[in-house]
């Protein structure tokens, strides 16, 4: 077996960079082809990124997914830093035993948080976003694809792993597909094979993540673009339909972005927007879902919000913008306009996103229409 498919995991990898990539997958096409039965059996898609990439596999009479029954290609990444872990587990014994296996790896360190219900483990998340999420599907207060459904509305970009009292395939393959990097039976497991499907999920999640950056995210600002945004909006809103609480619809507008433009440069235009950009991050929780809907258009949505919502994070953003315009030798002031809507249970069009987004977009040019009276023709009018 060739050197690069030493190492095994299951389900994805994605390849990045055709530069380096074409020649080793063009090897490994020929050596698959003069191997067609392979013991390791497990079932792994290519996904192929690159135009140039999928012209080297062309004449190699592959098309750009290509399924293997083999092992996968496994990047290995030195986990530096301490890993926190949060484990959803009612099982006060499973719990202990859990712990006592992620103190024994030596690969990596690890700080393992435990919640026994996935309300207190959603509540812990908004407070503090982890690095890697443990699940029991056996839960006393949601099922096995409810929660990961919960689970990934609040934390997208957190990999998790189940752990499981049943050798089920069904409910495996289930919990694969709503976003579980992996299925892991508790009568199999030590503390060698928990660090290998830790360091696998995050591994696959990592690869994933890559393909959602390329499709979800903007690149001036790192913030979701619109169809990401709009994306886990949609899943947050139908996870508050069904459980009860409130939502904050935040529209913010970036104030005289095209005088920016005409007056300094679109290079300057677009430093506005990051600078904006950073503004919302620092004033709003990991678990909120903030994007760049396009142009000078901004929008976050905040869930769990408390009474005092509205108002703090008014305050929180014009305070900021204020630390902001106070640089010395700025050319230009930053302003933005915001407006906040508030949704709950009772609102009728709480699981429509668009007509929520229009009524705070209205309420943000209500004040921007303020703004204009009490200020006149300045800078930070569009």
């Amino acid at each position: 077996m060739p050197v690069f498919a030493e190492h095994f995991c299951s389900d994805y990898v994605v390849l990045h960079r055709p530069v380096e990539l074409a020649a080793l997958i063009r090897r490994w096409v020929r050596w698959r082809q003069r191997k067609p039965c392979i013991s390791a059996g497990l079932d792994c898609r290519v996904y192929i990124l690159f135009d140039s990439l999928e012209g080297a596999i062309a004449s190699e009479r592959y098309r750009a997914r290509i399924t293997f029954q083999v092992g996968t290609l496994l990047w290995r990444t030195t986990m530096d830093t301490k890993l926190t872990i949060l484990h959803i587990e009612d099982n006060p014994a499973y719990a202990s035993l859990v712990r006592q296996y992620l103190s024994e790896i030596t690969a990596f360190s690890c700080h393992c948080i435990l919640r026994d219900t996935l309300a207190a483990a959603l509540s812990e998340i908004a407070r503090q976003m982890p690095d890697l999420i443990l699940l029991d599907p056996g839960l006393p207060d949601a099922r096995a694809l409810e929660a990961i459904h919960q689970l990934r509305a609040l934390a997208p970009e957190v990999p998790l792993v189940l752990l499981s009292g049943h050798d089920d395939e069904e409910l495996a393959a289930k919990a694969l597909r709503a976003g579980a990097q992996d299925y892991v039976c508790k009568n199999n497991v030590d503390n060698r094979s928990l660090a290998r499907a830790l360091r696998y999920a995050m591994e696959r999640h990592r690869a994933q993540s890559s393909l959602r950056t390329l499709a979800l995210f903007d690149d001036l600002t790192g913030l979701y673009n619109h169809r990401g945004f709009r994306f886990l909006a949609e899943q947050h809103l139908k996870l508050i339909t069904r459980s009860g609480g409130r939502v904050l619809i935040v529209c913010i507008d970036l104030d005289g972005l095209k005088y920016i433009n005409d007056h300094f440069g679109h290079q300057e235009g677009n430093r506005a927007l990051a600078e904006a950009a950073e503004i919302l991050k620092s004033c709003f929780r990991q678990s909120d879902v903030i994007g760049r809907l396009g142009g000078d258009e901004f929008a976050v949505l905040v869930t769990n919000a408390e009474d005092s919502a509205v108002e703090v994070i008014r305050t929180r953003i014009l305070r900021k913008v204020k630390v902001v315009n106070s640089a010395a030798e700025r050319r230009y002031e930053l302003s933005l306009s915001v407006g906040i809507l508030t949704a709950d249970c009772s609102d009728a069009s709480l699981g429509n996103l668009v007509e929520l987004l229009a009524r705070a977009d209205a309420l943000m040019y209500e004040e921007k229409r303020k703004m204009r009276g009490s200020q006149g023709e300045k800078l930070l009018l569009n």
